[in-house]
């Protein structure tokens, strides 16, 4: 009787222990869903608008690979 007191105390604790792990890692994915999305936000994306020109988005991101080579070639497209 006292072994299957401790098996079902152990099986508490262990159930205990994965409930936290669990809560631990929707916190943890939380709060690096907030921290993208502040570096989503911070990443200066502005949308300029032209009355003779379709709108061109000028993009200032670590994230993103865009030289001012590239910026040019596209704007000038937008020219022709």
């Amino acid at each position: 009787m006292h072994c299957s007191y401790l098996l079902v105390l152990s099986l508490q604790t262990i159930n205990r222990i994965l409930a936290r792990r669990q809560n631990a890692v929707v916190s943890a994915f939380a709060q690096l869903l907030i921290v993208m999305t502040s570096l989503l936000m911070s990443s200066s994306l502005f949308v300029a608008s032209s009355s003779r020109h379709a709108d061109v988005m000028v993009a200032e991101s670590r994230f993103l690979s865009i030289r001012n080579a590239d910026v040019i070639v596209s704007t000038r497209s937008f020219f022709q």
